[in-house]
């Protein structure tokens, strides 16, 4: 009998997903030039990232957000994860990435799954519930409003490069095959 890859990816801890995750993008070699883990508190919102090139943060990157939770990951949550990299890239931390990738073993739910399948629809998201949604969850005791700097890198991202991974589909790329 062959082993149900994806349920023992939905029962990692949170840290193994993330080394899980730094593992799969050192797989990628022909598309990353590096990769990094990001660990806890102060990641910026960034939990793995895989480097296009040897400017590393300052060039082309991916950004890999881990979600290990007991459900579907949310719209609310997205928005707040997101925002994090808008805001760190504002304020001049690091380039925006060239793409966003949620892996979220449980998957997505469906506001979320219809939200990536209309970019120009997430975007006017992000601005439009950054007061009510997203401002006061970035910084604990904080509110950041959405300052001039933060909606623009909100306008230069390309939404068509957000995605996610549920294990299923994990367990499905190449990279990722014993």
């Amino acid at each position: 009998m062959r082993p149900n890859y994806a349920a023992q990816i939905r029962a990692l801890p949170d840290d193994a997903l993330e080394e899980f995750v730094e593992d799969w993008l050192a797989q990628r070699k022909k598309e990353y030039h590096s990769h990094e883990l990001w660990r806890g508190t102060g990641d910026m919102g960034r939990d793995v990232t895989g480097y296009v090139t040897d400017r590393r943060l300052e060039g082309r990157w991916d950004n890999f957000q881990c979600k290990q939770l007991s459900r579907a990951l949310s719209m609310p949550s997205v928005l707040v994860e997101m925002g994090k990299i808008f805001m760190h890239s504002a304020n001049g931390e690091f380039s925006l990435p060239r793409a966003y990738v949620f892996v979220a073993p449980r998957g997505v739910q469906r506001a979320v799954q219809s939200s990536l399948a209309h970019p120009e629809q997430m975007r006017q998201t992000f601005v439009s519930q950054w007061d009510d949604s997203i401002s006061a969850k970035l910084i604990e005791k904080q509110v950041v409003s959405l300052t001039p700097s933060i909606k623009t890198k909100i306008e230069a991202f390309d939404f068509k490069q957000v995605s996610w991974f549920d294990a299923n589909r994990l367990v499905n790329d190449r990279a990722c095959m014993p």
